[in-house]
């Protein structure tokens, strides 16, 4: 009979704990909609991440990945062509 009415009191009391959503969570809401979000493994690691950046950082790092595959190229090239 104790097990059953500390059970239940354990219960009521997990239930009165819970929140209901508030204005924080709208704002999670909202900045995790401007993530973006990609799993890959590190090099010799066989594990994988999650790695979440916002957007504009996302679309830097790519043009930025850009740029520095034109400019291996160019060079790349310039080099060969000189020797």
């Amino acid at each position: 009979m104790k097990k059953i009415i500390i059970l239940f009191t354990t219960a009521f009391l997990f239930a009165c704990s819970s929140t209901s959503g508030t204005k924080n969570d709208v704002t999670t809401a909202s900045k995790k909609s401007q993530l973006e979000c990609e799993v890959s493994s590190m090099t010799g690691s066989k594990l994988k991440r999650k790695r979440c950046i916002d957007k504009k950082q996302a679309e830097y790092e790519k043009e930025n990945a850009r740029r520095l595959a034109r400019e291996a190229l160019n060079n790349s090239s310039s080099v060969a062509t000189d020797g």
